[in-house]
């Protein structure tokens, strides 16, 4: 299956979660955010849901453009496990996706990895990865059907501008298009 008209997604997020001090606002402070920004009402807030929001630390300056930090997912070494902040990110993302102006967006997750490793063992890691960010997302989504791709790209698809062997390459792309 091929698929034309994919585009990272580009919600906004970067806005209400990477700028300094975002990660110490509280769930209710998060939620009245994503209220004002998207339209999503307290009642489907995630965040106020689900557990606590971690006392997490501010993330360190990216030297990655904002577009990509928002459209992306990144991983720890060798993992696939998420960590709180990438639940925190997909929670907000699939809130945002069952807001009205999104609720026709249909997705593809790409897996991608390191070049640390065997390309074989990168290729089935960058899978778990993308079938990692699907099921965090479809805990989110009405229509779990909306996620029409799950895929890999291993290490052949490094960001550009970054070393392939840079933890940012543990990654996955999240896309999306109007739904068929």
């Amino acid at each position: 299956m091929r698929f034309f008209g994919f585009r990272p997604i580009a919600l906004g997020l970067c806005g209400l979660l990477s700028t300094p001090g975002a990660w110490a606002l509280s769930p209710d402070e998060i939620c009245s955010q994503m209220q004002a920004a998207y339209g999503v009402p307290a009642e489907n807030c995630p965040l106020l849901t689900s557990e606590p929001v971690p006392a997490a630390q501010t993330p360190a300056a990216s030297a990655l453009p904002d577009d990509i930090e928002e459209s992306h997912i990144f991983f720890p070494s060798g993992g696939a496990r998420l960590d709180d902040t990438a639940k925190v990110k997909l929670a907000t993302v699939a809130a945002v996706l069952e807001s009205a102006p999104m609720r026709t967006a249909c997705l593809r997750l790409t897996g991608h990895s390191d070049t640390i490793g065997s390309a074989q063992t990168n290729q089935a890691l960058a899978l778990r990865r993308a079938e990692a960010v699907a099921e965090a997302l479809k805990i989110g989504l009405t229509d779990k059907s909306r996620i029409l791709d799950v895929r890999s790209l291993g290490e052949t698809l490094p960001l550009p501008d970054i070393p392939s062997n840079s933890r940012r390459n543990r990654r996955v792309t999240i896309e999306a298009k109007t739904c068929p």
